[in-house]
């Protein structure tokens, strides 16, 4: 026996043995409904996964509220609504938080409502530039398209601000309130009994689904 087919036995007693024990459903005999083996697994897999999407779901909104959300609450605390008055990831005290450099960099979540002064300036410089080329080349043949490379400022040396009109959808986007550590304890423990629940009681809704069937065919 090669070590392949060794792991792939393995792995298969390992399955079923998950799957006997925790996603296979004990179901009655019904006059409307029949089900094999995989029919009575797939409603399992279907709560499990949904009770995993949930605790995973969770998890990223506390990572989203607590520590980018921090990151939103220094910019608004320090009152940086305008490009002259934006600060640094050193100055608000993140120039060691992986988390929000990445997601800064990325331009996602923070993106949305983070701007950076640097890269607004660019931006605007870029568009002048664009508009003069096309201007000086209007009417010409085979002009090539204006190409301008990519921002890149050192990340370190950037300056990021949230305008006062957009500061309110910030707040309230990334407001602490309700995420906690422990409220999302909670969740887990609350997403993980109603999981037990909903497989537990799912064979008796099937039995009084089947029975209702049978009420309404007299």
């Amino acid at each position: 026996m090669t070590v392949q087919t060794l792991a792939e036995n393995i792995f298969v007693v390992i399955w079923e043995n998950i799957r006997d024990k925790y996603l296979t459903m004990e179901m009655g005999n019904y006059d409307n409904f029949s089900f094999n083996e995989h029919s009575i697994i797939t409603p399992t897999l279907v709560i499990v996964g949904i009770t995993i999407g949930i605790i995973v779901g969770g998890l990223f909104v506390l990572r989203d509220k607590r520590i980018l959300g921090s990151f939103v609450r220094a910019l608004l605390m320090d009152q940086c609504y305008t490009p002259e008055t934006a600060k640094t990831l050193a100055e608000l005290g993140f120039e060691n938080n992986y988390f929000v450099r990445m997601h800064l960099k990325k331009g996602r979540i923070l993106g949305r409502v983070v701007h950076c002064a640097e890269a607004e300036t660019f931006e605007a410089e870029v568009a002048a530039k664009k508009e003069a080329y096309e201007k000086e080349n209007e009417g010409k043949e085979n002009v090539p398209p204006f190409v301008s490379a990519p921002f890149q400022g050192e990340q370190g040396k950037l300056h990021y601000y949230i305008p006062k009109e957009e500061s309110y959808e910030a707040d309230t986007r990334f407001e602490k309130k309700g995420t906690s550590i422990g409220a999302y304890i909670a969740l887990v423990i609350g997403s993980l009994v109603i999981m037990g629940l909903l497989i537990y009681l799912f064979p008796d809704a099937i039995q009084l689904m089947d029975n209702a069937i049978n009420l309404i065919k007299g």
